[in-house]
């Protein structure tokens, strides 16, 4: 869908001589293998993460296998949102569920749309403020760094530097801060959601969103929730920020591949401290996960239950949506179902 919504809005913007963001070469971004590299922990070491971690439940484990009070099984997978051929080389146990799914849910689905809404989503209006004209984004709050890092991007995708000016909120964390490295690979590859929901298509299977497609671009573009848009842009900004080399791409790649799904959030609160100071870092980290994972993990859970009712669905959100507290896994235990891990081949036992 990110490289689908690069085109839409390309296509109303006259380009640019792409010059910036040089620092995202393909030696700085491609990688074959995944590993862990200690230099990739800014805070806390490995251990001293893998410790904390293990303090968070359901801390290991991608795929799991969910039973309904009435017997019915089902299947829920965290994903990562990546095109790299590691992460869309999915296990066989994992494919197979997806064969034999009756239904397969996305986080967000953009299959089956009206003519209508076709429409809506190639208008330009779309991904632009109401408010264009009159909106500065130097008079907000975010921290500059930030602002100019989407310039930057901005500028690297075609579009002039000041299109962070007229363009919305959502459109500008996942456009305006899209990850660089991905640009080896978005021309042809889909990022691991889309892959799933594509072999669900194939295999026949119903698809149908966790949510509605755009629900998170209502949340964020509503005034009222500027604070949480702002912490998003910074938590995704300090991701964006020059590389010069792919061992954070390779570590956490690593992780994901492990299974170790409790460090993931551990390494960002580092990542983020060690960018913005520990203060700043858990004012946003907060504000981010409250909306992004939190909250919408309820969201989720209201409309899985249903299907899960009826058994053989594969539902699907993005791997930290899993563990702790709030995390699928104890959301869906406490409305009575059985989540048992399915460990995996290269996993984390």
């Amino acid at each position: 869908m990110l490289f689908r919504l690069c085109l839409i809005l390309l296509s109303f913007v006259t380009p640019l001589t792409v010059s910036a963001q040089d620092w995202a070469t393909r030696e700085v971004c491609t990688f074959d293998t995944a590993e862990i590299h200690e230099a990739a922990f800014v805070g806390r070491s490995e251990a001293e993460l893998r410790e904390a971690a293990a303090a968070i439940p359901n801390d290991l484990g991608r795929f799991w296998k969910v039973t309904s009070p009435e017997g019915m099984i089902s299947h829920l997978w965290g994903s990562m949102h990546s095109t790299h051929p590691l992460i869309l080389d999915l296990p066989e146990p994992v494919t197979s569920a997806i064969s034999s799914a009756r239904i397969v849910m996305p986080e967000r689905s953009w299959f089956n749309l009206t003519r209508q809404e076709i429409t809506q989503d190639f208008s330009f209006e779309n991904y632009t403020r109401p408010d264009v004209g009159l909106f500065n984004i130097y008079h907000t709050n975010l921290d500059r760094n930030v602002i100019s890092r989407m310039r930057t991007r901005m500028t690297a995708l075609g579009y002039e530097p000041d299109s962070v000016n007229y363009f919305d909120y959502h459109t500008l964390i996942f456009t305006g801060l899209s990850d660089p490295c991905q640009d080896f690979y978005s021309a042809v590859l889909p990022v691991q959601d889309a892959h799933i929901e594509m072999r669900g298509v194939l295999a026949g299977a119903q698809i149908r969103g966790l949510e509605t497609r755009n629900a998170v671009r209502h949340h964020l573009n509503n005034p009222l929730n500027e604070p949480t848009a702002l912490a998003i842009l910074e938590t995704y900004g300090a991701a964006v920020q020059p590389q010069d080399s792919p061992i954070i791409a390779q570590t956490l790649t690593a992780l994901y591949l492990a299974g170790e799904g409790g460090m993931f959030p551990l390494w960002e609160e580092d990542f983020l401290a060690n960018t913005y100071g520990s203060e700043h870092a858990s004012r946003i980290l907060t504000l981010t996960n409250d909306y992004l994972v939190r909250d919408r993990n309820y969201r989720f859970i209201e409309t899985l239950i249903p299907e899960l009712q009826d058994g053989n669905v594969f539902a699907y959100a993005g791997f930290l949506h899993l563990p702790g507290d709030t995390g699928m896994i104890e959301l869906l235990r406490s409305e009575g179902f059985t989540v048992e891990r399915i460990t995996l081949p290269g996993e984390r036992p």
